[in-house]
């Protein structure tokens, strides 16, 4: 039994890394090529999602737990409104803020918001959000 459990912690573990290790690799091959072409669009838009499979990996565990139980799967449309739309809004924002001016925040805030560290932030917690909001 304790075997299984370790087997199961490694093999998440793995996933996890894995997961992560792959969206630094797609991070920095976008950001040399934006840095090549002087076009950091594309860098922009991609990385204002990048990081959301790291929230649906670390979400995964209680996903699985659901999936033993019984009964028909339903969505929490409360928590994807509450907490999904503003982790949306600030994982985008970088991309928001130069492509559309009537969504701009205050420049103390998006001085913040446009930090890389924010956008990584939100993108885990979308992630998260996403994939626990589906329950039985």
């Amino acid at each position: 039994m304790i075997f299984y459990k370790a087997l199961k912690y490694l093999a998440f573990l793995i996933l996890l890394f894995g997961v992560t290790i792959g969206c630094l690799y797609i991070n920095n091959h976008i950001q040399k090529i934006a840095a090549e072409t002087y076009d950091y669009s594309n860098y922009i838009l991609i990385l204002s999602f990048l990081y959301v499979p790291i929230g649906l990996c670390l979400g995964l565990p209680q996903l699985l737990a659901e999936w033993k139980k019984t009964g028909s799967w339903n969505i929490n449309v409360t928590k994807l409104i509450v907490l999904g739309i503003p982790a949306l809004y600030i994982s985008g924002y970088t991309y928001i803020h130069y492509n559309i001016p009537s969504l701009q925040l205050w420049n103390s805030v998006a001085v913040e918001l446009l930090q890389v560290k924010a956008t990584v932030l939100s993108n885990v917690i979308l992630g998260y959000i996403f994939i626990t909001s589906f329950h039985k």
